[in-house]
């Protein structure tokens, strides 16, 4: 039987909305008489949570950043040609 990669993404979409038994009841009505199918969504799943526990413990907190209140210099650049462009 030939893999549907449309049919396993929409299948993985909705397991990985589900967690515990739920998922498992869902994963069995889903992948009935496909066994490799069922082995490639479990893959899929695991990697997925192993992934989200990487990804949190690697993003940085938000840091306040410093808001410096500079007078707006004057933009020597206003009135300048490039080519046929005038700065304005």
């Amino acid at each position: 039987m030939t893999p549907d990669p449309q049919r396993e993404a929409a299948l993985f979409q909705a397991a990985a909305q589900l967690t515990g038994p739920a998922r498992a009841t869902f994963l069995d009505g889903a992948c009935h008489g496909n066994p490799a199918l069922r082995q490639r969504l479990e893959a899929l799943l695991a990697a997925h949570e192993q992934s989200e526990g990487i990804l949190a413990e690697t993003v940085p907190a938000a840091v306040p950043t410093i808001r410096l209140n500079l007078p707006d210099a004057p933009d020597e650049a206003v009135g300048t040609t490039l080519g046929r462009y005038k700065l304005l």
